[in-house]
């Protein structure tokens, strides 16, 4: 029995050395009541042509003028807006599905309250050989649910719970109702932000669910602008504030069953983060130091070695990434 349509939104920009493979990985799927809608954001190379080479009717071309990666969210919404799939999933133009990712994905979608699904990925550079994964805690084909708002606090704080984008799915209805793709001014992503839109959708039997299988490859590669971003830290501290302090000014937060004020103490925490890869010493103290009183005990720790850093003017979080390059990335839920 057929299941739901998905819609793939790929945005691309330049990408024509992988864009080919993106595409390819789509058509090699076990699942394939897809449709995937490629927007281009005013491409100079030969990114549109290579789009244009496939002919599988299942693959729509959008052109668009160029308006730059501060407007990547208008390119997502034009896409959803255009879906006729009932499950929505993101595939950035220089990425990869394994065969059997939407085929294991979609059952998750069983459950009506279900509204976002993801789950671990495979870094890959330039030349698609391995470089990291991104693996969540458990046995493989462990599902893991987060229901809502129960889970609230924790969908918004712990900022690497829902990654990476590429194996991230959305049921199209709840992401249109909470107001769709959300893209904070001045932010160069829409992941984060969309889902933190999506926690605080309206009221009713919501869960994010997390299964434990390999469900995409992100790539990392040279011409990537979130990977030459050093701001990165920064601007999720920048989204959480702007959320946690716009659910405060509608009085969301009590029905999320989240306190404003240890939401706030763990931005203050990401600021210094932020700060101190930034050799930003005295700001980054006066962060660290707000975000003491408030934080968990593992955030309250690692503030207070934080102001130890920024006192002798080092960052002791790169030291310690640098001793753990080349591992796993464990993301613990």
């Amino acid at each position: 029995m057929q299941g739901p349509r998905v819609s793939i939104i790929t945005t691309t920009h330049n990408l024509e050395d992988y864009i080919g493979p993106c595409i390819e990985s789509v058509l090699e799927q076990t699942y394939s009541n897809w449709e995937q809608i490629v927007v281009d954001d005013g491409s100079t190379d030969g990114t549109a042509e290579k789009v244009r080479s496939f002919k599988d009717p299942r693959i729509r071309f959008i052109q668009n003028p160029h308006r730059g990666i501060l407007h990547l969210g208008d390119n997502y919404n034009e896409a959803l807006e255009r879906a006729s799939g009932e499950v929505m999933a993101v595939l950035e133009g220089d990425d990869l599905w394994p065969p059997e990712k939407l085929e294991r994905q979609v059952p998750l979608f069983s459950r009506e309250d279900v509204v976002l699904t993801w789950g671990n990925g495979l870094v890959v550079d330039d030349l698609g050989r391995p470089a990291g994964e991104m693996q969540n805690v458990g046995s493989r084909g462990t599902v893991v649910d987060y229901p809502l708002p129960a889970s609230a606090y924790a969908l918004i704080v712990r900022t690497n719970i829902v990654v990476p984008a590429v194996t991230m799915m959305f049921r199209r209805d709840a992401l249109l109702a909470a107001g769709g793709f959300w893209q904070p001014e001045g932010i160069p992503f829409v992941d984060y932000s969309t889902w933190l839109r999506l926690v605080a959708a309206p009221p009713g039997p919501r869960c994010f669910r997390c299964l434990n299988e390999w469900l995409g490859f992100w790539r990392r590669h040279p011409a990537q602008e979130s990977v030459q971003d050093p701001s990165q830290t920064r601007n999720m501290a920048v989204t959480m504030e702007r959320f946690i302090r716009q659910a405060a000014r509608d009085n969301a937060c009590e029905a999320l069953d989240v306190d404003a004020s240890r939401v706030l103490a763990f931005v203050q925490y990401l600021y210094g983060r932020a700060s101190l890869k930034e050799g930003r010493w005295s700001e980054s103290f006066r962060h660290f130091r707000n975000a003491v009183p408030g934080t968990a005990p593992r955030e309250k720790a690692l503030s207070l070695a934080g102001m130890a850093g920024a006192l002798f003017r080092v960052d002791p979080f790169r030291r310690l990434s640098r001793l753990n390059r080349g591992k796993k990335i464990i993301l613990k839920a």
